[in-house]
Order: C-alpha cells, then sequence, then structure tokens
C-alpha cells in the first residue's frame, strides 16, 4: 500500500497532505545534505551520484517507485539505484545497519523495487547516525549553512545491496 501510494503521488503529481512525524521531517531537510556528502565519497570512486524522479517499473505504467537518486560511471553507465535513511534514533540505525538485509528488514522492498525499475543489480544503501538533536537541522532556515555540523556529529555508511533473485 505505502509504495503503492507513493507511486501514485509521483504519477499524479498529487502529494496528499497528511500528518507526518517529526522523525520523517528530519529526513526529508537532511536529503540535500546527505547527498552533497554521498556524492562527494562516490566520486572517488568515480561515480556519479544523479537525483531523479519518479521511474515506472517495465511493462506497468501503472506503478513504480521513487528513488533517492540513481549511480552511474563517469561513462554515463547506470549501474545502481541509491537509497539514503537519515535515522533520527539509535534504535533505526540499529535496523538500517546491524540487521541483515532480507525481506523482513525495513527497507528490503523498497530497495529491490528500486532496482527492478531501474534494471540494476545494485542498490547503494546510505545510512546516516543520528545528530545530538534533530531540531537544530529541522529548524534551520538554509540547510546547507549547517553541512560541516551535520557531517562532524554524524557517520554515514554505504552498503551494497544486492538484487535478490528469488523476489
Amino acid at each position: 500500500k505505502y509504495i503503492f501510494a507513493k507511486a501514485m503521488e509521483r504519477k499524479t503529481e498529487r502529494y496528499i497532505l497528511t500528518a507526518t512525524t517529526k522523525k520523517r521531517r528530519y529526513g526529508t531537510k537532511v536529503e540535500p545534505l546527505i547527498f552533497k556528502r554521498a556524492a562527494d565519497e562516490l566520486k572517488q570512486k568515480k561515480l556519479i551520484l544523479l537525483k531523479v524522479g519518479y521511474k515506472p517499473f517495465p511493462n506497468m505504467p501503472t506503478a513504480g517507485v521513487s528513488s533517492d537518486s540513481i549511480v552511474r560511471t563517469e561513462e554515463g553507465e547506470i549501474i545502481a539505484s541509491f537509497e539514503s535513511k537519515a535515522c533520527a534514533s539509535w534504535t533505526t540505525l540499529y535496523d538500517r545497519t546491524y540487521e541483515q538485509m532480507d525481506d523482513s528488514s525495513t527497507d528490503f522492498w523498497q530497495t529491490q523495487g528500486q532496482m527492478l525499475a531501474w534494471d540494476v543489480e545494485e542498490n547503494y544503501y546510505c545510512v546516516i547516525s543520528p545528530p545530538q538533536d534533530i531540531n537544530k537541522y529541522l529548524y534551520c532556515e538554509n540547510i546547507m549553512d549547517f553541512y560541516e555540523d551535520w557531517c562532524n556529529e554524524t557517520e554515514m555508511t554505504i552498503e551494497v545491496v544486492k538484487k535478490s533473485p528469488i523476489h
């Protein structure tokens, strides 16, 4: 249902207004920080991170995904989808980094769907540890002004998740 709702929002460009949690707002607010940080790290590996929008599944135009980004080579080949998560607590960090990524994992189906839509074998799954106080970032006027502070108090991990052949 969640994937359907998100796909319909992207497809129709009607984003249904509902109450959202403070943790989700924080994750959305720091997306530019995550993108910059991950792009800088991937650049060292001669990879380019590109922001993307809604992508329908092959042969199924009524459903699709919205990856945060895609990863491509300098030559232009798309090699992976990219999903990022900004944790607001140690428990969400644990769920996303210390548990085995399988079909019971929090973000398994999201990453698998992205790989299906983009026709790639990998997803770069980026997880950011929680800062001391999400309010510092949540209520600031210009999030990019806090890039250095945020990088200094959080850690980033990027796990390469493989496409599941049985799913």
